[in-house]
């Protein structure tokens, strides 16, 4: 196979790692921001609904950066961000916002069938 770089896909075990981490930094980033819209809400029920958000990202995030249980992760997290799209192109939302719900959702898709990577607590494929 024609490559300009040959060297370089002595990374790709690497690339799993960058995946995780890519998707647990952004699910702690909404996480905070979900943490704070439910401190700042009124109504009980949508700091409720507010609060079970930021727990399951979180969850989500640290299982991510872990590296545990990657492929359950990697499925939660492909179908939040599928519905997340969804629910912005339904509220004529930002083109921007429902592209990246779907390059979320495929790196998610991709960590499925990757796995783990090195540096996991899960065992790589």
């Amino acid at each position: 196979m024609l490559s300009l770089f040959p060297k370089l896909f002595s990374f790709a075990i690497l690339v799993p790692v960058a995946f995780r981490l890519i998707l647990g930094l952004y699910l702690g980033r909404e996480m905070w921001r979900n943490y704070k819209k439910a401190k700042e809400s009124a109504s009980p029920r949508q700091r409720t609904s507010f609060y079970i958000q930021a727990v399951l990202q979180l969850v989500l995030g640290l299982m991510f950066i872990a590296g545990l249980f990657v492929q359950l992760a990697g499925i939660i997290a492909c179908v939040i961000f599928l519905f997340r799209a969804n629910e912005v192109r339904g509220n004529s939302g930002q083109p921007s916002l429902i592209e990246l719900s779907f390059a979320l959702a495929f790196i998610s898709l991709s960590l499925i069938f990757l796995g783990p990577g090195i540096f996991a607590i899960d065992l790589p494929l």
